[in-house]
């Protein structure tokens, strides 16, 4: 039986790995053998799987999060 493709024919760049949660997602790299965790635009290593609507705009992750007390009925 013969191999599709060898190792030797394999890139060895980088992977990318995204944890998609109920509550929260998180994004990391390895490159190099070593782990990097991809940070938010809010330099956190976790971003909260939330989107709410206000009168003028529409917030997602940490931004939504922030608006949780105020407007709950308007939040997925």
């Amino acid at each position: 039986m013969g191999t599709c493709v060898s190792h030797e024919s394999i890139s060895a760049g980088p992977a990318i790995g995204i944890d998609f949660r109920t509550t929260f997602s998180c994004a990391g790299v390895t490159q190099d053998n070593k782990d990097e965790i991809i940070a938010n635009g809010q330099s956190h290593c976790i971003t909260p799987n939330l989107v709410t609507f206000t009168d003028k705009e529409l917030l997602t992750d940490d931004l939504a999060k922030n608006q949780t007390a105020m407007n709950q009925t308007s939040m997925v």
